[in-house]
């Protein structure tokens, strides 16, 4: 198997999380992300008209889907790929999350809480986690 390594600022890697998120939410029939603040900030846009057509959107992209609904990423319906794209949103996370953490003053020895600070969860069948060090 071939390997990368790329050399990132912080910033780029929040640009690649953000992307694979939005990828794989969209992949998974998550059409209404597209009006997600945090994921693609419509200045101009009025949000109202957007989420309309958006529905109608996810109607013809997703007809078996109801309105509020979505592939979980168990789901048969979801490609391997978009399995993979969540791994290696879920390395990011983690490994952005942990360089981040600093413990409280009063409190040197706190642990961190939240999810982002386990071990990410292996969603790909076909390949490894991607491995990512602070260098």
């Amino acid at each position: 198997m071939n390997k990368y390594q790329l050399e990132l600022e912080k910033e780029h890697l929040e640009i690649i999380k953000k992307s694979l998120d939005l990828y794989a939410r969209l992949q998974m029939g998550q059409l209404s992300q597209l009006t997600n603040p945090y994921l693609i900030p419509l200045q101009d846009a009025e949000y109202k008209d957007v989420e309309e057509l958006l529905k109608e959107l996810k109607k013809s992209m997703f007809p078996e889907l109801p309105e509020k609904s979505f592939y979980s990423l168990k789901s048969k319906k979801i490609s391997d790929p978009v399995r993979q794209a969540v791994d290696i949103f879920e390395v990011i996370n983690h490994r952005l999350a942990w360089d981040n953490f600093e413990p409280p003053v009063d409190n040197p020895d706190k642990k961190p809480e939240g999810t982002m600070y386990k071990n990410p969860f292996h969603w790909s069948s076909e390949l490894n986690l991607p491995d990512i060090k602070k260098m």
